[in-house]
């Protein structure tokens, strides 16, 4: 009975112990990358990417100090279906986009598998700065030609402007990619008043099938998917206004909201009226499928009551959500002094802290096991992902009436300690270190109820 009681208290408190992430592996983008993709291309247990390098156009003057065209761009995406093979290269022209102007510009790709097409294809973000045009550019990498060419905005000569965010796909590799989301900003000078000019600026996104001509169009920005689910889900952000000079007899107007919706059919959506001006948002969801949107100003809502959950302040900068524990469902990460503080997503409440990483979060792949955190450094081009490290304790008795307790390796420990206390809350506790080559001990039990947890050290 003894026994038994000791293995129940190993695992419900090794849970609390600091999460360690172990490097799982490094990708090196090319130097002159403007802007990537990582997936797991061909199955779940390997990396494939694509970074897209831009060429440089050439432009001489004649004797008449007329400008003419020398040489035109070729730009590059390099790519690997798996981390360990051969890059490779799928070289273009921008004589094919547009040579004469010297502020064409990409931002954002994305890797997916287009219906109808045999391999790996990327789909890449252009804005023609002489055109005022975002376009939409979908590569076929292995047949080494353009699938299709869709424009999302024309901006026109007024005052409107377009803002790119990002693309996203649903879903994912190495499923064939249904739909397309491409989300941004829009913003316009339309509303001129005496001695006040107020800017309005809309999150604006569109969602379409892909390889469709025209999609539908959707005031969503800063978008979230929530991966667990079958269904195209996302956190979004809609409108507010700005004023432009500090005289203005109007009252101050400031409307902010965020929401949620799902592809069935049509989107829906539940909005949050937040009262606060443009920040972070993270969508989370349970493996009950219990949905939440977390906000800059420290509240937890409800995807799909919009009602507050939870508050907590010290959450207010959250950089994302991820299952790194053993637990329901997801936590809010907030990134702090190069590690996340880690708080339960159904509550609020500080479990605990990771170990160290290198980088800046970018986004996270979902498993069946624990998430995988990518984290880019932009100034060596460096893709890291991360994966928790699960250190489990498991305790048996010996054949000379002792009592084994065992733990699992977390790589790059430097020691483990393991505390003893008599109590589940670990209210007092005696502690013990031990180097990292040691895994178990073994000692006598005492006639009383011990309950053990281990914490690996890192630093």
């Amino acid at each position: 009975m003894l026994y038994a009681l000791l293995f129940l208290s190993i695992l419900f408190t090794s849970a609390q112990a600091t999460i360690p992430l172990r490097l799982v592996t490094e990708i090196q983008l090319p130097a002159r990358t403007v802007t990537w993709d990582v997936q797991h291309v061909e199955d779940s247990t390997s990396f494939g990417w694509a970074a897209l390098t831009e060429g440089e156009t050439v432009w001489g003057v004649d004797s008449t100090y007329e400008e003419y065209l020398i040489a035109v761009a070729v730009d590059t995406i390099w790519y690997q279906t798996r981390s360990n093979e051969n890059v490779q290269q799928y070289l273009f022209s921008r004589e094919e986009y547009n040579a004469w102007d010297l502020n064409f510009r990409w931002s954002g790709l994305a890797l997916l598998s287009l219906p109808g097409h045999t391999g790996l294809c990327a789909v890449a973000h252009a804005y023609t700065e002489l055109d005022r045009r975002h376009d939409l550019y979908y590569f076929d990498l292995q047949g080494d030609t353009v699938a299709m060419r869709q424009t999302l905005f024309s901006e026109g000569w007024d005052a409107t402007h377009y803002y790119f965010n990002g693309i996203d796909v649903w879903p994912a590799l190495p499923n064939t990619a249904e739909w397309l989301v491409v989300a941004g900003i829009r913003s316009n000078q339309e509303e001129y008043h005496y001695n006040c000019h107020v800017t309005r600026y809309r999150a604006i996104g569109t969602a379409f099938p892909v390889l469709a001509e025209v999609g539908t169009q959707l005031w969503y920005s800063s978008f979230q998917f929530y991966r667990r689910s079958p269904l195209l889900a996302m956190a979004y952000i809609s409108e507010y206004r700005v004023r432009s000079t500090p005289i203005c007899e109007l009252p101050d107007v400031n409307s902010y909201a965020i929401g949620y919706g799902e592809r069935d059919g049509n989107f829906e959506s539940t909005n949050v009226d937040t009262f606060e001006l443009p920040g972070r948002v993270v969508a989370q969801e349970d493996f009950d499928g219990t949905k939440r949107i977390f906000y800059s100003n420290g509240n937890c809502y409800n995807a799909a009551t919009g009602a507050i959950e939870f508050t907590n302040l010290a959450i207010a900068d959250t950089t994302l959500s991820a299952y790194v524990r053993n637990a329901p469902g997801e936590d809010f990460l907030v990134l702090q002094n190069s590690r996340f503080l880690v708080y339960d997503g159904r509550t609020g409440v500080l479990v605990d802290s990771t170990t160290e990483i290198q980088g800046v979060p970018q986004k996270k792949f979902v498993s069946s096991g624990f998430d995988e955190l990518l984290t880019y450094d932009a100034a060596q081009k460096l893709v890291r992902i991360y994966q928790p490290f699960e250190t489990l304790l498991s305790i048996q008795a010996t054949e000379n009436g002792n009592v084994r307790l065992s733990w699992t390796t977390s790589p790059g420990a430097t020691s483990y300690r393991l505390d003893r206390s008599d109590d589940a809350e670990f209210n007092n506790f005696f502690p013990d270190y031990f180097a990292p080559t040691i895994t178990s001990i073994e000692f006598q039990p005492t006639t009383t109820i011990e309950f053990f947890r281990v914490t690996p050290i890192f630093e």
